[in-house]
């Protein structure tokens, strides 16, 4: 049984009603997506299972939010001495409320961990029955807390980013970014989920994967500096490849998602990860990047390595605001250039833009529309600036009084918290419909997407609707 002698179990708490919680997006904060469109494992929870695991606890994760019952999940659970939850950003009054039923269900030592709580503890701590919070990476500190929670200590003042109870809340010093990330050990992924989580149609079962953390750019609305730092930290190539190969022994996945911030920042180790990559695993792979960090070889060297898809976050397609708000890009001709080769070489692109960026305007959102058809990304997202804690546009948006701070289920990034000049949230959201219509509707677009894969197409579509539809 391991050290505990009962099971430690970490959970994924349930998705709200009528939404698919997906919390490993956006940095850890987490998105909401309709459901039936896209289902991704919580990393977070896997990466602090695998830590447990690794020193020897007996540790499971339980993934509620693509359970079908999850009621009679939490029913079967028993009395377990520890119970770790990962929580998100638009399902954070939720989760903590889940926090409450587990609690007094079990009466376990019940402690959370994301993005979420690290930056708003307080919130937390005063609306819900935990026991304690991580703030910070949770997998070390997870480990200490289980050590001593196991052999029934009760001081838990050493181990650092801890806020816990002992007569009021006791505030542990912060624990700073692991800067070794090979010392964190493989996360561990319940085998019992592989087929309940889908990204794009034909590529399942598919398994996520963390190369690297942090993202240098600091972008005022990106939660990623927030949850992972400003220093990018990177895995030694070769560190990637041992996890995929021990992961391909369990499940025999057909994808690999790359989750980090910014894929290539580090050009040549980069190169040596795509070598590796189709050496040793020889599988499709799809990431995240910025336009400024690739050039026409290095896309060749990807897409010979195994890509099949890159995110790549634009934002804007105005003049006036992508030299204030997306650096990363290199500006709009760099990013026509790199769509223009991604396509020559086929590969495929995903272009992430939001609207309700300081400055923004009917003109901005037009010009936004225009650079994404003249672009022409082989898919679209079309969103909302989402001012999640912790970011600096959280803190413009609560100076100028347009949030109060704890409007989380708003924070949904198909909702308008941040406004546009002249108009009203429910315009706003109309305007998004209006954009993805101009761009999908196009009619030799619309014969393309038809062609391809007219599931996906209309499961999509669907879900936008509905998305932009429902507060």
């Amino acid at each position: 049984m391991g050290k505990s002698g009962k099971t430690i179990l970490i959970i994924n708490p349930p998705s709200p009603e009528s939404f698919q919680a997906n919390r490993d997006f956006m940095g850890g904060f987490g998105a909401t997506n309709a459901k039936g469109v896209t289902r991704v494992p919580s990393l977070a929870a896997a990466y602090v299972t695998g830590a447990l695991k690794h020193e020897g606890f007996d540790a499971d994760m339980i993934d509620l939010a693509v359970e079908n019952d999850p009621e009679r999940i939490v029913d079967s659970i028993g009395k377990p001495p520890l119970i770790g939850l990962h929580c998100g950003t638009a399902t954070f009054k939720d989760d903590l409320r889940f926090a409450d039923r587990v609690k007094q269900k079990t009466g376990a030592f019940i402690f959370m961990f994301g993005p979420q709580v690290s930056v708003t503890p307080e919130y937390a701590k005063a609306h819900s029955s935990l026991d304690a919070v991580i703030c910070g990476e949770p997998e070390f500190a997870s480990v200490d807390l289980a050590k001593l929670i196991i052999a029934g200590e009760s001081d838990l003042s050493d181990i650092k980013g801890l806020w816990w109870c002992k007569d009021g809340i006791v505030k542990n010093p912060p624990r700073p970014f692991e800067k070794d990330l090979d010392r964190i050990p493989f996360p561990y992924r319940n085998a019992k989920y592989t087929d309940r989580y889908f990204y794009r149609d034909g590529e399942t079962p598919f398994i996520t994967i963390l190369a690297s953390r942090g993202c240098p750019y600091d972008c005022v609305y990106c939660p990623y500096p927030v949850s992972q730092g400003t220093k990018f930290r990177a895995r030694t190539p070769q560190n990637v490849i041992d996890e995929l190969l021990y992961e391909k022994k369990r499940v025999d996945y057909k994808m690999v998602l790359f989750r980090d911030p910014v894929f290539s920042f580090n050009r040549e180790r980069t190169i040596e990860l795509c070598r590796l990559l189709k050496e040793n695993v020889s599988v499709m792979w799809r990431c995240e990047t910025a336009c400024l960090n690739v050039d026409n070889e290095l896309l060749d060297i990807m897409k010979a390595s195994g890509c099949i898809g890159i995110n790549f976050g634009i934002e804007t397609g105005s003049p006036s605001l992508i030299g204030r708000y997306a650096k990363k890009t290199g500006g709009l001709d760099r990013i026509k250039s790199v769509f223009a080769h991604c396509r020559k070489i086929g590969m495929g692109t995903i272009g992430f833009f939001m609207v309700g960026l300081p400055g923004e305007t009917r003109k901005t959102m037009r010009e936004t529309l225009k650079f994404a058809i003249e672009i022409d990304p082989a898919e679209v997202n079309f969103t909302t600036a989402t001012p999640f804690p912790g970011t600096a546009l959280n803190k413009m948006m609560r100076e100028t009084g347009k949030i109060t701070g704890d409007e989380f289920e708003d924070f949904r990034i198909y909702g308008c918290v941040t406004g546009v000049q002249d108009m009203k949230p429910e315009e706003v959201r109309s305007e998004l419909i209006k954009m993805y219509l101009a761009f999908y509707l196009r009619p030799q677009r619309l014969i393309t997407e038809i062609s391809k894969n007219p599931i996906h197409f209309l499961k999509k579509s669907f879900s936008m609707l509905f998305l932009l539809m429902k507060r």
